[in-house]
């Protein structure tokens, strides 16, 4: 909070309104990864989605001073996305026409981290950096070499950089088993996942 608050409001926007447009583009591979190629789940879920995007940006310039704006649409937008993300890896489907297709290990190892990094850690510094903010900003300042400054906002942005970039490849594995596509996980650092495909022979 006190790194955003030295903002202006035009490089403001540049920090939340992403976030949004992140999470409309996350909506939207939810409702389509189990679309058969050529047949979309929601033919018209392209041109609603582009004016969501249209009125999301609208409110939030005109309420950008009103923080509590952003944070409800923000917030509402991933609970829809954490919610839909489970029923697909972990629940069961009772639509008769979509029947709910049993997911590999490697979506359901991957959204459970993207759970644990933005609810278990994320979530949790910001609220504790929104509300403690004049107290650990000096602590953090103390902090020594490359740590200098590591507010839990800075926490915040990795934690949810890190769910976000999960939710992504959890829909892309999601997508391939529909497509009854071969694929591979790798893990970074033992936690950031990186889909290879086989490609005539060789893994990209």
């Amino acid at each position: 909070i006190c790194l955003d608050g030295t903002l202006h409001c035009l490089f403001q926007s540049s920090d939340e309104l992403p976030m949004i447009y992140l999470v409309l583009c996350l909506i939207f591979a939810c409702a389509e990864s189990s679309a058969p190629i050529g047949k979309p789940n929601y033919p018209w879920l392209p041109a609603i989605m582009f004016f969501v995007t249209i009125l999301n940006t609208g409110v939030y310039y005109a309420f950008q001073q009103l923080y509590w704006v952003f944070v409800l649409t923000f917030s509402s937008g991933v609970t829809t996305i954490i919610i839909w993300l489970y029923k697909m890896n972990f629940g069961s489907s009772t639509n008769q026409q979509q029947p709910h297709r049993p997911r590999g290990k490697e979506p359901k190892r991957i959204v459970l981290t993207a759970l644990a990094s933005y609810v278990l850690l994320g979530t949790p510094s910001w609220i504790f950096d929104m509300l403690m903010c004049e107290s650990v900003n000096p602590i953090a300042l103390d902090l020594p070499g490359h740590l200098k400054g590591m507010t839990p906002h800075v926490v915040w942005h990795f934690a949810a950089g890190l769910g976000g970039y999960a939710a992504a490849i959890c829909l892309l594995c999601c997508r391939l088993e529909t497509l009854n596509l071969p694929y591979r996980v790798k893990y970074f650092l033992g936690i950031v996942p990186v889909v290879l495909l086989n490609n005539k022979g060789k893994e990209i």
